[in-house]
């Protein structure tokens, strides 16, 4: 996770290492601010690898330690994306919706 930075900040950062192969998203901060989210691990030496490889082009990233919970729909299809993220935004706006692309058979 990155420090707070201001989105047209985060959105330069988010491109600058996406250059460098390190993918990020924008999540939600408090106020006029937000955070760039560069994954979810299931071990934290894999956190810290990517840390430090952020790290070494340059800029500051930490690893927060938090017990993690995802919730999963589906699958449904593609048509229904928009309604599910909308009914999930009604409750919280800054909710963090992602699409998995389902793998066919």
């Amino acid at each position: 996770m990155s420090e707070p930075l201001l989105r047209n900040d985060a959105e330069s950062l988010v491109a600058r290492l996406a250059g460098r192969g390190i993918a990020g998203t924008i999540g939600p901060a408090t106020g006029a601010t937000v955070q760039v989210v560069f994954g979810a691990f299931t071990s934290q030496k894999e956190a810290e690898a990517l840390s430090r490889r952020i790290a070494n082009a340059g800029y500051n990233a930490w690893v927060r330690t938090a017990t993690v919970y995802t919730l999963r729909v589906g699958p449904y299809p593609s048509s229904s994306v928009g309604a599910i993220t909308q009914i999930v935004k009604a409750g919280d706006p800054e909710a963090g919706v992602v699409a998995d692309p389902v793998s066919q058979p």
